[in-house]
């Protein structure tokens, strides 16, 4: 999956993953009772809905959430000629696609869209400068009330977790010494990371120390 949107509703997760030109698809995976396994994958054509209503564009992501029946969508949308913030909405039991807002060009915040207990919506907005939180009109599209500053980066996940090793262990070692490699990545990773040796591909026998990489063995 490459970057895209998710949201978690009434036991299922929903995911819309893109391709490098937009969503291609909304994506509703029934989940076992214990959460760790997919048993259904059920295509939802929110795209074909969209053609349908007339937005035959490329949708850029944003994110969805669920509020009811309706799942809401914040995207910058290109048409070929205008590309422009969007707020949309699909109804999970008619199949009806419903734009919302559809901004006007230079409306191009990309917004990051997330529902609150209290059932207001919030954007943040990662194109200011500086970066911005500020209540949305779920009904309108419209940003309203007061602008927060955000005051830390917003990380773009459009890579996802990618991790790179970037050490390299000596080849060789020697009888009856201590061996020890410093493990070293980069990347964005959450916090609290540790790190493991998968036991089946380790023919040596060795520990590593988890909060620092430093793995040992002696031959």
């Amino acid at each position: 999956l490459q970057s895209g949107g998710a949201t978690f509703a009434n036991g299922r997760l929903y995911i819309a993953p893109e391709d490098g030109a937009g969503f291609t698809d909304i994506y509703e995976l029934t989940l076992a009772v214990n959460g760790l396994s997919v048993t259904a994958v059920n295509a939802l054509g929110v795209r074909a809905a969209a053609t349908t209503a007339g937005f035959a564009g490329d949708f850029d992501f944003g994110d969805i959430v669920i509020e009811g029946n309706l799942l809401y969508g914040s995207s910058l949308y290109d048409d070929g000629n205008v590309t422009g913030r969007v707020l949309w909405s699909f109804n999970l039991d008619t199949d009806a696609f419903v734009m919302i807002y559809n901004g006007a060009p230079g409306d191009a915040a990309s917004l990051q869209l997330a529902k609150m207990p209290d059932g207001r919506f919030f954007v943040g907005n990662y194109n200011s400068t500086p970066w911005t939180i500020q209540e949305i009109n779920k009904a309108t599209g419209a940003l309203t009330g007061a602008t927060t500053n955000i005051g830390f980066d917003v990380s773009d996940m459009a890579d996802g977790f990618t991790v790179a090793i970037t050490s390299t262990p000596a080849a060789t070692a020697t009888e009856d010494t201590l061996y020890t490699y410093n493990a070293t990545y980069t990347g964005l990773v959450a916090d609290g990371e540790t790190w493991t040796v998968v036991d089946n591909t380790d023919t040596c026998g060795g520990s590593i120390v988890e909060a620092t990489g430093v793995y040992t063995f002696t031959p």
